[in-house]
């Protein structure tokens, strides 16, 4: 009997311990939060990857960012690439080159998945124009240069960045984003870093 007793003592314990423990579901008002779909003209300086090998530049382009789930978006779009590249006189000599302006035409598309969005807008942080931490894979095939005597080839570059997006106003956007990635020419395939600031007006 005492044994009976005993077990249902420890029973009745055990399962009050477990009835006073919280159990967290998502609020009706938790899952409706998620971000918004845009379109942007924007301009960017960053890292530039093309025949001539690593540079910098600047970019203006036009994107759509369109929402796909609740805190995941795809960026597409087209951008002209404006920057400054060496040509090599003597192609076996890196001492004789000239200067040159580039020109190129890309083609970009971007899955981003937005990290701490919905935790901003719990902490009552700004989260106009999906203002968060974000991690993405753009996909972008550029031309060759277009004003010059190098023959039409496309290039693509695929890196894995991290970056937060911040606003100044209502419309007008910044990101700051960075990481690793491969350039191809189709022939050959280079590791490459990736940076880039950009600027945006959305509407």
């Amino acid at each position: 009997m005492k044994k009976i007793q005993l077990t249902l003592f420890f029973l009745c314990c055990f399962l009050n311990l477990f009835s006073q423990k919280e159990v967290y579901f998502e609020s009706n008002e938790e899952k409706a939060i998620s971000i918004s779909s845009y379109k942007s003209i924007e301009t960017s300086i960053g890292s530039i990857v093309n025949s001539s090998g690593f540079t910098g530049g600047f970019t203006i382009g036009y994107f759509t960012e369109t929402k796909i789930a609740r805190f995941t978006s795809l960026i597409w779009g087209v951008k002209a690439i404006n920057s400054i590249y060496r040509t090599y006189l003597i192609p076996t000599s890196n001492a004789t080159f000239d200067t040159k302006y580039g020109f190129q035409i890309a083609l970009l598309a971007e899955p981003r998945c937005y990290l701490n969005y919905k935790k901003r807008v719990l902490l009552q942080k700004t989260t106009q124009l999906n203002s968060a931490w974000f991690i993405s894979m753009p996909l972008e095939i550029s031309s060759s240069y277009i004003f010059s005597n190098e023959p039409f080839s496309p290039y693509i570059k695929t890196p894995i960045n991290i970056g937060f997006r911040g606003v100044f106003n209502s419309n007008l956007l910044w990101e700051c984003s960075g990481g690793l990635g491969v350039f191809s020419d189709f022939t050959t395939v280079t590791p490459i870093p990736d940076f880039k600031f950009k600027v945006a007006y959305t509407f």
